[in-house]
């Protein structure tokens, strides 16, 4: 049986000229997962969701908006994450170009089903994070990073099985174990990922920053 830990409502994308966005919270933290694990990083989660994965564990639908000026004076760090929900659901280009003008680092962690052209003309690392058998082809277009999120209530099917079947569709740079909420299902997950792993040859990861009790 599938265990259902989100509700939260999908939202549609957002047509602006992306100088203030919907924010659910700027914090400060050790990047926990992807190319850039260990590294102290300023994230920015952008609030909703186009997407319902029903063991999503993030709280993404409260907002607030803020202009671009103010996301800048809260990025401390130099690595800065774009993230949500799904990010790309807003215009976040005006915001890329802003912070690597500032000599930032960017990574935006996306679920691939949007796509911007001016993507192409940004150095923002993309990580892409499945759920559904429908990643925007022009991703491919452009480098990137696939992240697998692995688990029984997870994969291969994902959200809900409504997504068609994700197993197969990729190749995943880095594969990490769901995190439940229950820590025997979390062990089974991680034996889950780890048989993923070996089977694919890529890269294990465990969330740092949940290990060191961080956001």
């Amino acid at each position: 049986m599938t265990t259902q830990i989100n509700t939260q409502t999908p939202e549609p994308r957002i047509e602006s000229d992306g100088r203030s966005l919907e924010v659910t919270e700027i914090f400060d933290t050790i990047q926990g997962e992807g190319p850039y694990a260990g590294i102290p990083a300023t994230f920015v989660r952008l609030a909703g969701c186009n997407l319902a994965c029903v063991w999503c564990d993030t709280k993404y639908t409260t907002r607030k908006t803020l202009s671009i000026d103010t996301i800048l004076g809260e990025c401390n760090k130099n690595l800065v994450v774009i993230t949500g929900g799904e990010p790309m659901r807003q215009n976040i280009i005006p915001l890329i170009k802003s912070l690597e003008y500032e000599n930032k680092t960017v990574q935006v962690e996306t679920n691939g089903v949007y796509w911007d052209p001016e993507l192409k003309n940004v150095d923002a690392t993309l990580v892409i994070s499945p759920k559904t058998s429908s990643i925007h082809p022009e991703h491919y277009n452009r480098p990137h990073w696939i992240k697998m999120i692995v688990g029984g209530v997870a994969f291969p099917s994902q959200p809900n099985n409504k997504g068609g079947e994700v197993e197969g569709q990729y190749y995943p740079d880095y594969v990490i174990p769901l995190d439940s909420g229950d820590e025997q299902v979390n062990k089974l997950n991680e034996q889950q990922a780890i048989a993923y792993t070996f089977e694919h040859d890529c890269i294990f990861q465990l969330q740092l920053h949940k290990k060191i009790g961080l956001k």
